[in-house]
């Protein structure tokens, strides 16, 4: 009998473990989707920045090479590493267009990869899409914002309602009332 209890609770100690072991795993896992999700929206933020930069430069004259060179040190930080890559590859002997499949990968910057490399392969001005690109970001920035200030009034709506009303009462109405009944002598 002895046995059998010490083998029972030697197996749930082993599927507590276990489940110890899986929650950690989710807790982990939320939080670098919590993390991915943050830098995800940093960069989508900081996307009308290169967006700009890199119209700046190909509206001076200069060839796309050489911008993607020269934003690379201009550009906000959650982009550095992507550009800095595509950089690394062109250095090391492969084409633009090459180098741009590995910003292709990038949801954030497909559209902007895209652009560039049809730019090279048919000589199109990339300007005016730049241009495009730039105003429509700029607009997804202000929708977002637009949308979290309407959330806004329905998060405040509970500390209005639990902390300063019941506050609000205690401190001028429930006096009031007490003085006028005092008063009347009821």
């Amino acid at each position: 009998m002895d046995e059998k209890d010490d083998k029972k609770r030697y197996r749930d100690m082993d599927i507590i473990e276990k489940q110890k072991t899986i929650l950690k795993d989710l807790k982990l896992r939320a939080k670098v989707e919590k993390e991915n999700k943050l830098k995800r929206q940093i960069l989508i933020r900081d996307l009308p920045m290169v967006y700009g930069l890199f119209s700046v430069g190909i509206s001076s004259g200069m060839p796309i090479l050489n911008v993607m060179c020269k934003i690379a040190r201009y550009c906000p930080e959650s982009c550095k590493e992507d550009i800095n890559n595509v950089i690394k590859e062109i250095d090391a002997g492969r084409s633009l267009q090459n180098s741009l499949i590995n910003l292709e990968n990038n949801p954030q910057f497909r559209i902007f990869a895209h652009v560039i490399s049809e730019s090279c392969d048919c000589g199109t001005d990339v300007l005016p899409t730049l241009d495009s690109l730039h105003k429509d970001s700029m607009n997804k920035i202000r929708r977002e914002a637009e949308s979290a200030i309407k959330k806004l009034p329905i998060s405040m709506l509970f500390p209005l309602v639990i902390c300063i009303l019941p506050a609000f009462m205690l401190l001028s109405v429930i006096p009031t009332l007490a003085n006028g009944i005092f008063n009347i002598g009821i």
